[in-house]
């Protein structure tokens, strides 16, 4: 089976160049609506699927064919539009390196449902929930080894009084989120089960556009954190408030700055223990330049923070970049980058860098290609030698997609 499983995902991987995005095909009428299933095919070598596997220490690497079938379903009315896009996503681990490694094969997938309420008045009402179940998790303090399922519950109010210039979007959001050990070696615990949690995201988005396309915003949000095992986690009650602009400067270069003030406000007997509490300047600095309608570079940096299992919180101070150019209408050329230096209450200090390149290659309006290179290095400054957290990983895949 490891056999025919590799020779699959180099098919794949060697006949595959990208899979940019396109007009929508003509899919199925369900009433009022349209279905658009798909089908992705993907194979994948991942350097670092786990570690300590057999007889091998530290990072082992396999061959991953990965199948995704799917589909997207949108239901628009004058009072209700409704929207659904699913997919199941079959992981097969190859073992070729003959280390067990096929322990790791699992199904996961994700989920959005969404309900727009009178979409096209003045004051409506979006109600929805994400859903995922994946080897990629939302915990930046995690390295590999871990599985996530996480759920957002979510309502929000979008409002444009007056003449429509001024926007206002109150929201609520109530997350879950578990995790499953599947590698032998995780980061600071051995039973990821202990940083299981749930979140209160309450929000206000206010945009007023004082020019045709730019505008004053002001972002305030919450993430009020709990964790059944409150012996392992740190309670967090974080806030999250910053004003700025977003909009073009020219007609080729768009800007977003935004800054304010950020605070965890973590429970006060973990502050006599001697965990600090974040407390300071947060913000964002994002420059586009569209060169043509089929080019784009972009920049940025970002000084954040937010809640995260067993370590309280962390702040991430990123510089990132990225690209695009489609060339001839079919074929498109991808890149991204972000370096990382992540800080966490604990006194923790992690490194991320982060660089990617993809390609994508659209054969007709249904069959798509892809193929790309990730690479993620990562190392810890309190990390010793855990390989789940000081590492060079290395992902090369190809992909076909179908859609109708």
């Amino acid at each position: 089976m490891a056999f025919w499983c590799f020779w699959l995902c180099v098919l794949v991987a060697t006949s595959a160049v990208s899979m940019p995005a396109y007009a929508a095909t003509n899919g199925i009428r369900v009433g009022d609506g349209r279905m658009h299933p798909s089908l992705d095919v993907e194979g994948r070598y991942d350097s670092m699927v786990g570690v300590d596997f057999g007889d091998q220490e530290g990072p082992v690497g396999d061959f991953v064919l990965r199948i995704r079938p799917g589909f997207s379903l949108e239901i628009p009315s004058p009072t209700l539009n409704f929207s659904l896009d699913a997919a199941a996503d079959w992981n097969r681990y190859s073992d070729l390196t003959e280390r067990g490694t096929q322990v790791l094969s699992y199904v996961g997938g994700d989920a959005h449902l969404g309900f727009h309420v009178n979409p096209a008045s003045r004051v409506s009402m979006k109600l929805g929930d994400r859903f995922t179940h994946s080897d990629r998790t939302s915990a930046v303090a995690l390295g590999v080894g871990v599985l996530s399922i996480f759920n957002d519950l979510y309502v929000k109010a979008p409002m444009q009084p007056g003449g429509g210039a001024l926007t206002l979007e109150p929201a609520y959001s109530f997350v879950l989120e578990s995790f499953l050990t599947t590698s032998p070696s995780v980061v600071f615990s051995e039973d990821a089960g202990q940083l299981n949690y749930f979140s209160h995201r309450p929000s206000l988005d206010v945009s007023w556009r004082f020019l045709p396309k730019t505008a004053l915003v002001l972002e305030v949000s919450g993430d009020i954190r709990r964790y059944p095992d409150s012996a392992f986690n740190v309670p967090v009650n974080a806030l999250q408030a910053m004003a700025g602009v977003s909009g073009l400067v020219t007609p080729r270069v768009s800007v977003l700055l935004r800054g304010g003030y950020g605070n965890s406000f973590i429970a006060a007997s973990h502050e006599d223990e001697g965990l600090p509490n974040f407390e300071g300047f947060i913000g964002q600095l994002d420059a586009t330049f569209t060169m043509s309608e089929t080019a784009r570079l972009k920049a940025g940096l970002v000084r954040t923070f937010f809640p995260v299992p067993g370590l309280g919180w962390y702040n991430d101070n990123r510089f990132y970049t990225g690209g695009a150019l489609l060339m001839g209408g079919r074929f498109l050329v991808e890149f991204d980058g972000a370096v990382h230096m992540l800080d966490y209450a604990t006194g923790r200090r992690d490194f991320l860098v982060q660089p990617s390149l993809s390609t994508g290659l659209r054969l007709t309006r249904w069959l798509s290609l892809a193929a790309g290179y990730r690479h993620s290095l990562r190392w810890s400054e309190d990390g010793g030698e855990d390989p789940a957290t000081n590492f060079h990983r290395n992902e090369v895949f190809g992909s076909l997609r179908m859609s109708y």
